[in-house]
């Protein structure tokens, strides 16, 4: 179940947001505080989509305000009303008590609660008894505590309809504790939302559906997130398939940092959805690689490999393919029988790119990274003379020697007089728009150039050789042949744990 909160700042804003957003979700939470009215049962009264009404205006306490207000919704008969349990016993059993009661009392009256009924009475009473459900919330926008199943055996104490967890992620395997929170609770029969909140949170508000999560929270539209790494409905409906999203789903995605500029998710959930593959592309933001890959190999079938890891990952994994272990570097990696294997689509994208292209050419490759490498080895094996040009020239250096070509301080890259220049540094991505990697000196009449960044699809260092009269290869053409390699891979691996 997908929700989409709002935090109107008006009854009449409140209105228009729920003519809204009833037509993209059969359920909304509905954030109070920020509007300066009483006359809430309006709002509560004319709804179309489930509400969830939640008023937190205080971080320490309920005041009676704030009280009245779930009273208001449980009156007006809102399907949902959230208390955290930051307000503490007294606050939490007043609105789990006033669900329960308050249809019984509607009905019978409070001066004749205590009458006898025959069983068409009680079987009328037990229809409107607990229309309303109360989710009990924990909230921490520090961390993911370590104690977090001991944190949800004393929530269920309450006895609320629902819980909520939603924590912070630090590292993207914070996620991985939610993950196996929700798989406990779900052999419990309990219903639970948990996830993560942040950049680095966002996999687990995806991936609700797959764990048993009970819903997951987001927002109408990009701006308007009223929680941390909430991400829009479009997004998740249209870009990452949720509906589609069950416990047999298998995950993909991108390791990296950053990843936020990836096409990756837009390319391969299309993939996935137009060929009716069970599956979902993700990006996984991480700083260590080596836990990830421990925390996720239970759950990742395979992924690609951005900045700054495609050498680290050639590495930590257990095989590499030819082109990987020729290139030490990788792009993409599948798990192969409980072991995860190494690949580079790279290599052969850019081999292709510039076939009848690069023999007997000066070709200069700036950047000393993962995607250097492939380069390298790609313009040598096409039988071009390569200069790896660095702003370390210690590190450029050592690649020409490793690879056996030569190397050239980036400053002075104009005196080997280049036919083609490749760029295979980050600088020129957003949102650094206005950077090149070489000033426009360098560039002269029909050169071939080549960038590696494919947002923007066209760089600085790309129109600078456009209007310089150069014929150039962009970003986004690399990044789609790439892509089309590994979708391959992707594939092979869904279909089976043997990927040759």
């Amino acid at each position: 179940m997908i929700c989409i909160s709002i935090q109107p700042k008006s009854l009449r804003e409140a209105k228009q947001l729920l003519k809204i957003t009833g037509k993209l979700t059969d359920i909304v939470e509905l954030r109070l505080e920020l509007i300066n009215s009483n006359n809430y049962k309006e709002i509560f009264k004319s709804h179309k989509p489930k509400l969830i009404i939640t008023c937190r205006k205080s971080k320490h306490s309920y005041n009676n305000s704030d009280i009245s207000v779930l009273h208001d919704a449980i009156e007006s008969g809102a399907e949902y009303v959230d208390v955290d349990i930051a307000e503490g016993g007294l606050a939490i059993a007043d609105v789990i008590q006033h669900a329960r009661m308050y249809p019984f009392l509607k009905t019978v009256g409070i001066k004749n609660w205590k009458l006898k009924f025959d069983d068409n009475i009680t079987r009328h009473v037990q229809d409107k008894t607990r229309k309303t459900k109360v989710i009990l919330s924990y909230h921490n926008f520090e961390q993911t505590p370590p104690n977090i199943g001991r944190i949800f055996s004393e929530m269920k104490k309450y006895g609320a309809d629902i819980l909520k967890i939603a924590v912070k992620a630090n590292d993207i395997s914070d996620n991985v504790k939610i993950f196996k929170l929700l798989g406990t609770v779900k052999k419990q029969n309990e219903k639970l939302t948990a996830f993560c909140m942040g950049e680095k949170g966002e996999v687990s508000r995806i991936l609700s559906p797959k764990f048993g999560g009970y819903m997951t929270y987001c927002s109408l539209e990009e701006g308007k997130e009223t929680g941390d790494g909430q991400l829009p409905i479009e997004k998740m409906l249209n870009v990452y398939n949720y509906n589609s999203i069950n416990q047999n789903t298998k995950i993909f995605g991108l390791i990296g940092n950053p990843v936020e500029h990836s096409w990756g998710i837009y390319l391969h959930n299309e993939y996935f959805r137009k060929e009716k593959i069970n599956a979902v592309y993700l990006n996984f933001l991480t700083d260590d690689t080596k836990f990830f890959l421990k925390s996720y190999s239970d759950y990742l079938t395979g992924a690609s490999v951005t900045i700054p890891f495609k050498e680290t990952f050639a590495k930590l994994v257990d095989e590499l393919s030819p082109e990987a272990y020729m290139t030490k570097s990788v792009n993409t990696i599948l798990r192969v029988k409980n072991k995860w294997k190494g690949y580079n689509t790279d290599y052969k994208a850019i081999y292709d790119s510039l076939k009848h292209k690069a023999k007997g050419k000066i070709v200069a490759v700036i950047g000393t990274g993962g995607s250097a490498r492939s380069t390298v080895c790609a313009a040598m094996s096409l039988g071009a003379k390569v200069f790896v040009a660095g702003r370390n020239l210690t590190n450029a250096r050592k690649l020409s020697l490793e690879f056996g070509c030569k190397y050239t301080d980036l400053r002075n890259i104009d005196s080997v007089k280049p036919d083609i220049i490749i760029n295979t540094t980050p600088l020129g991505m957003q949102p650094y728009v206005n950077a090149s990697p070489i000033p426009a000196s360098v560039i002269k009449k029909n050169m071939l150039v080549v960038d590696f960044v494919y947002t923007p699809p066209q760089t600085k260092l790309l129109k600078i050789a456009k209007a310089k009269g150069c014929k150039t290869i962009s970003g986004v053409q690399i990044f789609k042949r790439q892509a089309k390699l590994q979708q391959e891979l992707f594939l092979s691996a869904f279909h089976s744990e043997d990927v040759k």
